[in-house]
């Protein structure tokens, strides 16, 4: 693949909505809407099937509502399967399962905060907007190296965008958003940021692999990294706050991902599940060794090498393997289950779109990645 469909902008909720509808009506024979269920504030979470082959790959992007260029992704990849003559064969072959938005209560808190700072903007006023956000917050990274937990002070990106609760368009999630910045003594400069769902709960934290290991780890660090040191993680919070069990019912969007992806893999051929964070420029794709069997660690290694060689992300093998993705490393056997932090520039929500060129760049060698992976040509 050498080009993409849409262009590189900030797309609020009711754009991506548009956007996937204007696809479904369009290709009413390539691409079936399936809701696998419900947000706490009852939302469809939609996933789309395109492709009839016996070969099944899952692809979602945007567990973390603030990692906005996951779902420019999402949706980027879905118009080149539907739209690149060249795919065509992939669609007998293979079917790809994709959820563009996996949680939408948290991309509406996000997404609408920043959509409203940028959706006047020419291009160059938008990149410069994204430069200077980038700019503070690679600031607030230095400042926080020597700081320890800062509760209620804020950061320099928190005074680059404008915003608001009333930015949020459903007065549910507003009022439980205006509540959270309460408890956690925060303002409403914070929601560009906010990752979590409606209520406070971080879905990636909330996983069903080691959770007892991550809920003392978050009590340990009390608030979350470098910049965000000033945000709390052991109550409902804009981040990382793991909840009070393994899916607990405030983390519903985690308990429909794991019941979608176990009855795929119970009743048809799943070989590969894509998940995409930003940022970093990263590969998390190394199981558990503990737990992992030597045909686990081999079909890792060689889907992330070849990941790996087109986009030259950085493979990752951390210490601690607490999310909700290592579980399905070693739980899904003969499927390889890989974590992709896209760019390698930082600052969610919109540091990436400082370098737009660069960012349709890694779209393209992504695209081309995963293709590359599913098909096993190193």
């Amino acid at each position: 693949m050498e080009k993409n469909f849409l262009n590189l902008t900030i797309y609020p909720y009711y754009n991506v909505m548009n956007i996937l509808t204007c696809l479904i009506n369009k290709n009413p024979d390539k691409i079936e809407k399936i809701c696998i269920g419900k947000t706490h504030f009852g939302y469809d979470i939609n996933c789309y099937k395109i492709g009839h082959g016996k070969t099944n790959i899952i692809i979602f992007s945007a567990t973390h509502g603030n990692e906005t260029i996951t779902v420019n992704f999402a949706l980027e990849f879905m118009c080149s399967l539907l739209y690149d003559n060249n795919l065509s064969c992939l669609l007998e072959e293979f079917s790809f399962y994709i959820i563009p938005i996996l949680n939408i209560e948290s991309y509406i808190i996000s997404c609408n905060n920043v959509y409203e700072n940028t959706k006047k903007l020419t291009k160059i006023e938008f990149k410069n907007l994204c430069k200077k956000y980038l700019e503070a917050y690679n600031f607030d990274d230095l400042q926080a190296i020597n700081e320890n937990c800062t509760f209620g002070t804020k950061k320099s990106y928190q005074y680059i965008l404008n915003s608001s609760l009333d930015n949020i368009d459903n007065i549910h999630i507003k009022n439980s958003v205006k509540q959270i910045l309460k408890n956690c003594k925060l303002d409403e400069s914070i929601l560009p940021v906010f990752a979590a769902n409606g209520l406070g709960f971080d879905i990636n934290s909330n996983s069903i692999h080691k959770f007892s290991e991550m809920k003392l780890l978050r009590q340990k660090q009390k608030c979350a990294n470098l910049r965000y040191n000033n945000i709390p993680v052991t109550i409902p919070s804009p981040m990382s706050y793991p909840g009070r069990e393994v899916f607990d019912k405030s983390v519903i969007e985690n308990f429909i991902l794991y019941n979608f992806i176990m009855k795929l893999y119970k009743t048809k051929n799943i070989k590969y599940i894509f998940s995409f964070h930003s940022t970093g420029g990263e590969i998390y794709g190394v199981p558990d060794i503990k737990y992992a069997s030597l045909n686990q660690m081999q079909i890792h290694k060689t889907a992330s090498d070849i990941y790996s060689k087109i986009t030259s992300y950085t493979q990752i093998n951390e210490k601690l393997k607490y999310g909700i993705m290592d579980f399905y490393r070693i739980a899904l056997e003969g499927t390889v289950s890989l974590t992709i932090e896209l760019s390698k520039i930082n600052a969610n929500p919109i540091g990436p779109f400082s370098n737009l060129e660069n960012l349709n760049y890694e779209f393209i060698l992504n695209k081309n990645a995963i293709i590359n992976v599913i098909t096993n040509k190193s």
